[in-house]
């Protein structure tokens, strides 16, 4: 269990991650960097997520990513992570940066992609101790990806040629070593009558898992009607049961809530591979003085580059003014992660695990903690950065540990908060 390179770290890592948790010191670095080196992208698909970002903004490699990668390792940094706005192996000195990460000993553990670019790059991917690759496919074939994708059937051909490449360096690797290749499909009025198709090919391509996603926001006119949402119901139950009659299932759901498709899904999966989807949440260890003891340990482990060399916690909050740690423009890595806001988020983040989560929300008060945040299993960096066991270990040692004033300071300004709403509530009753 973990992410982010958690299950590479050391016996005497993870120690150094806890004590740097209960002391609150969290070093010169974060463990690990999301690097969103380019906001260029070589497709242009309708629905996109990132278009707000959508601009020539690039990460300079030598002025900026190299020394941020040589000072990182000398300290903590284990792992990066290469995401972002744009297609992140668009960027013109991605090889520079994953021949950096095999020099320097920096595993390159997590890549987002739609794998255009991808044939080239595969096998330096894994000899750089990639663990997953996440690609957007999105569509079955050659002709519904130029529509879907605004691009032509040509890339949906280099697309397919990428993935085969990563299956067949992912084959060469020793046991132990091989990525697990993510394949992320959507499904929507467009095209969910090729379900099968896309389910075939997932398989035919190696595929570890096939994400079935929904696309967020869809105007009225190209959502679903009632019929067809039952016909989807329908097409998707047939691909469930012929994935599971494989005893080797690949499915994994994302799907629209508002068209209950996904409890469909997994009331299907659960009836016919009954456990398969067991939540790692369910069996968290006991707090030792009671409650639940996963929550987000991101400002002690992990920070986000933007490729406007603005610095987030996470990818959650990119693009929000008020979440910025610094800018790597002005400052180093290393100021940034001891810098103020740094700080701040931790201290919000120490307050919710003394208190338990027992806390009250304030956008004025709570300048990185958000609902989603405080909401137990709400968000996967939370319940999923690492193993169960490491965050009960946090847990009791933070009861043992955390003076007297820290949790009166905690309880002093929870209760202000709560005191404070129900002024206001009262004013606007």
């Amino acid at each position: 269990m973990g992410v982010l390179g958690w299950d590479k770290l050391t016996a005497q890592e993870r120690a150094r991650v806890l004590e740097a948790v209960v002391a609150n010191d969290a070093g010169a670095s974060p463990w690990t960097i999301e690097i969103q080196p380019t906001n260029k992208c070589n497709v242009d698909c309708f629905f996109c997520s990132s278009k707000q970002f959508r601009a020539d903004e690039t990460l300079p490699f030598d002025e900026m990513i190299a020394p941020m990668l040589r000072q990182g390792a000398a300290a903590n940094l284990r792992n990066i992570r290469l995401s972002g706005g744009g297609e992140s192996l668009v960027y013109p000195k991605i090889r520079a940066l994953i021949d950096l990460c095999l020099e320097l000993g920096v595993r390159i553990t997590d890549v987002t992609t739609n794998a255009a670019p991808l044939a080239k790059l595969a096998r330096p991917l894994v000899d750089a101790g990639l663990d997953i690759i996440s690609i957007s496919l999105n569509e079955p074939n050659a002709e519904r990806y130029a529509a879907t994708m605004r691009s032509t059937t040509r890339t949906f051909d280099k697309v397919i040629e990428g993935i085969r490449a990563m299956r067949d360096a992912r084959d060469a690797a020793p046991e132990g070593q091989r990525p697990k290749i993510e394949l992320k499909l959507m499904y929507y009025k467009g095209n969910f009558r090729l379900i099968h198709e896309m389910y075939a090919l997932g398989r035919e391509l190696g595929a570890d898992s096939i994400m079935i996603n929904n696309i967020i926001g869809l105007p009225p006119e190209q959502k679903m009607t009632a019929a067809e949402i039952a016909d989807a119901k329908e097409l998707l139950g047939e691909v469930i049961a012929a994935d599971c009659a494989t005893g080797d299932p690949r499915l994994n759901f994302w799907l629209d809530e508002e068209a209950d498709l996904q409890a469909f899904a997994m009331e299907t999966v659960g009836r016919l591979a009954p456990g398969r989807f067991a939540r790692p949440e369910e069996q968290q260890p006991d707090h030792p003085a009671g409650g639940r003891v996963r929550y987000c340990l991101m400002g002690w482990y992990n920070a986000t580059v933007a490729a406007t060399g603005v610095v987030y916690p996470c990818c959650n909050f990119v693009g929000m003014p008020d979440k910025e740690y610094g800018n790597l423009h002005a400052q180093t890595m290393e100021s940034i992660w001891r810098g103020a806001a740094c700080t701040k988020f931790r201290q919000e983040f120490r307050w919710l695990m003394l208190l338990k989560g027992n806390i009250e929300h304030s956008r004025k008060h709570h300048q990185f903690l958000t609902p989603m945040c405080i909401a137990e299993n709400a968000c996967p960096f939370s319940w999923g950065l690492c193993d169960g066991g490491f965050y009960g270990e946090v847990a009791e040692a933070l009861e043992r540990r955390a003076s007297p004033l820290e949790r009166l300071q905690a309880h002093s300004r929870d209760t202000a908060i709560r005191a404070a709403h129900r002024v206001k509530s009262r004013l606007a009753g």
